[in-house]
């Protein structure tokens, strides 16, 4: 059974109903932060920009589904460049300057 409020899969049970309010916004917001995460730690940033990416397919498609797995994996992968890029530079400073 999905999240409240989005109604039960159509005839044939592929996955796709309805839209979930604001997920193409919430795609395109993170598209654009993944493209700013390239910047913090570059595998991070484009592991983000591919998984946003198949989340606009899929939801281009109408695989409203896969489009929020895709947006969810993009999301972890953009945190974690926003969070580990800079510590990583930072510590790279810090051994340089050792």
């Amino acid at each position: 059974m999905g999240p409240p409020g989005y109604g039960p899969p159509p005839m044939g049970g592929m996955g796709m109903g309805p839209p979930p309010p604001e997920l193409q916004s919430q795609i395109n917001t993170w598209f654009i932060l993944s493209i700013v995460s390239i910047f913090c730690c570059l595998i991070g940033g484009i592991v983000g920009i591919i998984n946003t990416s198949a989340a606009k397919n899929a939801m281009a498609a109408g695989d409203y589904m896969t489009a929020q797995s895709k947006l969810s994996a993009a999301k972890t992968w953009i945190i974690l460049s926003f969070v580990l890029g800079p510590i990583v530079g930072i510590a790279n400073v810090a051994l340089r300057m050792h």
